[in-house]
């Protein structure tokens, strides 16, 4: 058969190659465009390899310039027309040597299409590629075949690129299609006396060929394993084609398997392509099943391609059935092992110590495996009322004792119905360890909190009785005065104590305000200072401004205080504590804009392998009479309450410095449950209805508030209140009362209180955490946080009377 011819050129010529095959009026020729190599390396084999191999050597034609050197590597130097420049194919090489000569840079269509591309491979831009043009030419000088009629608008886009003049020459295609002409006569009459001897020599060889075939297909006859036919298969093709590749992909049920592969170790890829001329592809198939496809590769005679594939097509039936027959003996082979296997299955099933029962859509039993039947007390044929989809369940057996069976379960078929499969197992023992563990937990963990807060609280009894006692001894009233404020400046750590425990405990759960970080810091300032003592010097800095965020109340300071109390416990000697406030435009990557509040000190740092601990409630170094380690946990948990970031960075000998980053909020928004702002003019002198079953609280509340010029009644009770509520004669302009008492609480009494006296303002006291208000938010409820100062409670409640 005659091989079709291929013409390769580089692929700046293309068009002009297409264009002469075109007008010569060859269809029958194939068109292999090489890659451009101007002004680079030329092509080395290993590129041109790929694109030309897999005919016959003499069947390709290369039209090329030097760059293509390589190309006749390749071929084994056949079917080369090479010369000093790649143009010789459309010019008289003498008169392009004369262009040359004068200084001109001679391109054709194919090259200026691609002039951009081909500066930017050769690393030129306009001011290095009108140095070197500048340099060595004088000129560029398109040869024109007419191909491409934006050649000469390209043509002075580039010379203006690198800044030569340019001229056009107009030439035909003709001297390119004399060329062309005379290879492709010279490879016809080549091909023809090559086929002549082909045809005399092929039919003793098929003769030999077919009969070796046919006597090594014996060795198919009982072979019993499909990957011992398709081995005794490649060894038959190697020996009769010398095939050097060979690959066998099976097909069931019409999709394709996992390819078996020889060598195994061949890196070049799978499958072979059917289009590779070196190649043989075969479909292997009986009664219209497509049973795989064999393909062989490497031929050691690729021009016996056709005499292979006719040989592989004769031997095609042979090789099926013996698939097919190796097939059918695996799967009777697998049937066997899998009713073995499904026997010892059963037996696992049936001793196993976990119940497995199946129970269909009636909740009728249809399976019960002896741990199932002891679980549940049940037999197959009975119905289950047990719910199995809600696990773990309680079950009460006969004998009355009860298990608590943990249930997973699978819908499936059984028998060609829905059905469900559960597995069980008694649980009872683990559960009631579980509930032993979690007992002995959380009394341990009570234990510590109450002595810790107990310890606490303690200390700040002590201060207050004992600073209160000298007030009492003292013989001069300044004395008296100094004592009694030592007595109320311990009694504000113990607030501070009880914000740390209750934000730690219940975090999230109080109303929200927008705070002033920076005013909140600078007012905790003279706190800070005797917090610390004389032996450290605390510096306290800020930006100008306010930096607001959102938080609950008490929420900074309790931050501000815990990180304080953490470095001042780190110095023990004589040292330094600074506080920082410092707003941020810009957080980076993290994004958004925020305020960074920082505490460092110059103690005895934190170990590495502690780093990981400091944040663990209860976990301190100090010693037990010193503190509960609940302090740095609570600014954790209110850190994260206010979606903020803390992070902390120490060196042991050098110090320790927290550094909490919290989202800005652009203005300030008070939360519904503050209180309304003062007036100017103030809260004329009005009456207070005070509620507090603490006889000590109401006496406090009304002499603070009698001396400040209003008028207050006051109950012990819910009860007493309304009483007071329904006369009618009692002038009342707010309620002030606890929420916790006995009997009904504070929001029983205010919905109450607005049913007798609607828009009656209501002010809540309350010492816990959480506390909501459902049903009651307005405008005329407010909420005092126990413990407060006298001063702080009159100015609350003169806000709320002159916002009447």
């Amino acid at each position: 058969m005659v091989q079709p011819l291929r013409v390769a050129v580089c692929r700046h010529q293309g068009a002009e190659l297409s264009a002469a095959l075109a007008q010569g009026g060859w269809d029958d020729v194939q068109v292999v465009r090489l890659p451009s190599r101007c002004g680079r390396p030329p092509l080395t084999a290993d590129e041109v390899r790929p694109l030309l191999v897999g005919e016959p050597t003499d069947t390709v034609c290369v039209l090329a310039g030097p760059c293509m050197q390589a190309v006749s590597d390749a071929l084994g130097g056949h079917g080369i027309a090479m010369g000093g420049h790649c143009l010789e194919n459309f010019v008289d090489p003498s008169v392009l040597r004369g262009w040359m000569m004068e200084g001109a840079y001679v391109v054709n269509p194919g090259w200026l299409s691609a002039w951009p591309e081909q500066i930017e491979k050769w690393g030129f831009d306009a001011t290095t590629a009108q140095a070197f043009f500048g340099e060595s030419m004088r000129s560029i000088l398109l040869v024109d075949t007419g191909v491409d009629p934006a050649a000469p608008a390209r043509l002075v886009e580039f010379g203006e690129f690198v800044g030569l003049a340019t001229r056009r020459v107009d030439v035909g295609l003709a001297h390119f299609g004399q060329v062309l002409r005379a290879r492709l006569l010279e490879w016809k009459l080549r091909q023809e006396r090559n086929l002549r001897e082909e045809f005399t020599s092929r039919a003793s060889r098929e003769r030999s060929t077919f009969a070796m075939a046919f006597a090594q297909l014996g060795q198919l006859a009982g072979v019993a394993r499909e990957r011992d036919v398709v081995a005794r298969v490649f060894d038959l093709f190697e020996m009769l084609c010398g095939a050097q590749r060979l690959v066998w992909t099976p097909f069931v049920d019409g999709r394709p398997g996992k390819a078996v592969v020889r060598p195994s170790e061949d890196g070049l890829g799978l499958p072979i392509s059917p289009n590779d001329p070196g190649s043989v592809t075969l479909e292997v198939a009986r009664d219209a099943e497509l049973l795989g496809t064999l393909q062989l590769a490497g031929l050691s005679h690729p021009e016996r391609r056709e005499e292979y594939t006719n040989l592989a097509l004769a031997l095609s039936g042979v090789i099926a059935l013996a698939v097919s027959n190796a097939r059918s003996w695996e799967a009777l082979s697998a049937a066997r092992e899998q009713l073995e296997g499904q026997a010892d299955a059963y037996r696992v099933i049936a001793n196993s110590a976990d119940g497995l029962v199946v129970v269909d859509r009636d909740h009728r039993v249809r399976f019960a495996n002896p741990a199932a039947r002891r679980l549940l007390d049940v037999r197959e044929g009975q119905l289950l009322e047990q719910d199995l989809s809600r696990g773990p369940f309680e079950r009460i057996l006969g004998h009355g004792r009860k298990r608590v069976i943990d249930s997973r379960r699978v819908h499936m078929h059984w028998q060609g119905e829905p059905v469900v499969l559960a597995s069980l197992r008694d649980v009872s023992e683990q559960r009631a360890a579980e509930e032993a563990v979690r007992r002995s937990q959380k009394m341990t963990l009570l234990g510590q909190l109450a002595g810790s807060v107990a310890h606490d609280f303690n200390n700040v009894l002590q201060a207050v009785a004992g600073t209160l006692e000298l007030a009492q001894q003292a013989p001069e009233p300044g004395e008296a005065r100094r004592r009694i404020d030592e007595a109320i400046s311990a009694a504000d750590r113990g607030t501070v104590i009880a914000r740390r425990l209750l934000l730690f405990s219940k975090p999230g759960g109080e109303p929200r305000a927008t705070l002033d970080v920076t005013a909140e810091v600078r007012r905790m300032a003279p706190l800070l200072r005797q917090l610390v003592g004389d032996h450290v010097d605390l510096v306290v800095t800020s930006d100008d401004g306010a930096q607001w965020v959102s938080a609950v109340e008490g929420q900074i300071e309790a931050i501000v205080l815990n990180l304080v109390t953490n470095a001042r416990d780190a110095t023990r000697h004589r040292g330094r504590i600074e506080v920082a406030v410092r707003g941020e435009s810009d957080r980076g990557t993290d994004g958004g804009a925020g305020m960074r509040l920082s505490v460092a000190d110059d103690g005895e740092g934190i170990p590495p392998h502690r780093m990981d601990q400091i944040f663990e409630p209860f976990f301190t170094t100090r010693s037990a009479d010193k503190g509960t380690g609940l302090g740095l946990p609570t600014v954790r948990a209110a850190v994260e309450q206010m979606g903020g970031d803390l992070s902390v960075s120490s060196q042991v000998g050098v110090g320790t410095r927290f550094t909490v980053w919290l989202p800005a909020v652009a203005s300030p928004t008070p939360a519904h449950l503050e209180p309304a702002a003062a007036t100017d003019a103030g809260a004329l002198p009005a009456t207070v209805l005070v509620v507090d079953d603490e006889a000590t609280i109401r006496d406090v509340l009304t002499t603070a508030l009698v001396r400040a010029g209003h008028q207050v009644r006051s109950a012990a009770n819910a009860e007493e209140a309304i009483a007071l509520l329904r006369e009618r004669e009692v002038g009342l302009d707010l309620l002030l009362t606890d929420i916790t008492m006995p009997g009904r609480d504070g929001f029983e009494l205010a919905s109450e209180a607005r049913s007798i006296r609607p828009g009656l303002p209501v002010m809540f006291m309350s010492g816990l955490a959480d506390v909501g208000m459902p049903g009651l938010a307005g405008e005329d409820v407010h909420l005092l946080a126990k413990p407060f100062r006298l001063a702080q409670a009159v100015e609350r409640v003169e806000q709320v009377l002159g916002a009447r």
